[in-house]
């Protein structure tokens, strides 16, 4: 079972600077991204732990990750 997105990148990732490395670490892992044009601020942060749990998402730079296909796809819909 993999572990969710939020736990994988704190136990696994050992330089939080290095945005280019993580996007081919975390898609090999399996996370899904999402890949964001706009800065939209806390609001984005609020929603997702309340709708999707805290664990279930990270974020590098302007690239969302989330644990499942299911999860990007309702982020995409109400932040994109």
């Amino acid at each position: 079972m993999k572990l969710p997105v939020r736990e994988f990148f704190d136990r696994f990732v050992r330089n939080p600077g290095d945005v280019g490395k993580h996007y081919d670490f975390l898609l090999g892992a399996g996370y899904v991204p999402v890949h964001m044009n706009r800065y939209v601020g806390v609001d984005l942060h609020v929603w997702v732990e309340r709708n999707l749990g805290r664990h279930n998402y990270n974020w590098t730079g302007s690239v969302f990750w989330f644990n499942n296909e299911q999860d990007a796809t309702l982020f995409a819909l109400r932040w994109l």
